[in-house]
């Protein structure tokens, strides 16, 4: 039993890096955390990334759907070992989304905000003779 729990610390270790507390983004640390075991939104977001980087001038969602792609590729990167300070996430976040900043929110409207962020964006990149001027 031992060794499986040696397994697992070594394995849980070894595929997510911290989050660091950046004055009430406690919030946005757990959704980031819950977002990065999901491997289809993480695919989405760094699909969505590179389209950005072709479709340049969006609305503070790129911006937000941007720095949520780079928060969980620093969250995930083994090779790193320090922990994340997802400062442009944080700022993206403040500007697109009134509710959220510094101040205490609760991660269902974090998670609510980036959603709404991750589709507004994709959509215009992703797909965009779809989209409405």
């Amino acid at each position: 039993i031992s060794d499986f729990f040696k397994v697992q610390k070594r394995e849980a270790s070894c595929t997510r890096r911290g989050l660091r507390n950046l004055s009430n983004t406690c919030y946005l640390n757990s959704c980031l955390q819950a977002l990065a075991s999901s491997k289809s939104c993480v695919a989405y977001s760094h699909a969505v990334q590179a389209k950005l980087q072709v479709y340049r001038g969006l609305k503070d969602s790129s911006r937000v759907a941007d720095a949520v792609a780079e928060a969980l590729a620093c969250v995930l990167d083994p090779t790193q070992t320090s922990s994340v300070a997802p400062w442009s996430l944080n700022a993206a976040l403040s500007k697109e989304s009134r509710h959220l900043g510094s101040r205490q929110a609760d991660a269902h409207e974090a998670l609510l905000a980036v959603f709404a962020c991750l589709q507004t964006a994709g959509e215009s990149c992703l797909f965009p003779s779809q989209v409405s001027p």
